[in-house]
């Protein structure tokens, strides 16, 4: 079994591909037990991910958040900064980054949460895009804008979404 000082050196480039001085043994053989080495000093970890941190499953989905909700404000800023002098909804509701934000919330519920907070803060028409995302309708079809928005916010506080 090769050593780890003695046998095998490490490249700092590729740190996962041991060059090993010993002939007899094929890349894989020499690998496992350099593994195996590793494991019993109790250095495998810090060397699996050279530079940097140990990503807990909390990590991933506090990152898998921010990610949905930097997409989810990209798409929002996108869609008001091109429609903003539209009049027909029929078109603003068809644009394609509203479209997107319907898709990514079918993939996530967050997206509605985050609608609602926009929906609070700046009032536009995002209520096809909720109605689309939850299958339900919070507003009446004679509703102007701001009774709309009144009625979607209690529906998502109802529900503890905002």
């Amino acid at each position: 079994m090769p050593t780890l000082d003695k046998d095998c050196e490490q490249d700092s480039e590729a740190w996962f591909e041991p060059v090993c001085n010993d002939n007899s043994q094929d890349i894989h053989g020499a690998w496992n037990d350099r593994h195996t080495a590793l494991l019993e000093l109790g250095h495998w970890r810090s060397l699996s991910r050279p530079n940097r941190p140990v990503q807990t499953p909390l990590d991933a989905e506090q990152s898998e958040a921010d990610e949905l909700y930097r997409l989810v404000s990209y798409h929002v800023a996108k869609w008001k900064d091109e429609t903003a002098n539209l009049s027909s909804i029929a078109k603003m509701v068809l644009h394609p980054s509203y479209l997107r934000l319907i898709a990514l919330g079918g993939r996530s519920p967050n997206v509605v949460g985050i609608l609602l907070r926009e929906l609070r803060s700046e009032p536009d028409y995002w209520f096809e895009a909720l109605k689309a995302i939850t299958g339900e309708d919070a507003a009446t079809a004679d509703s102007d804008l701001d009774e709309s928005v009144r009625l979607w916010l209690e529906w998502g506080t109802v529900r503890g979404i905002v």
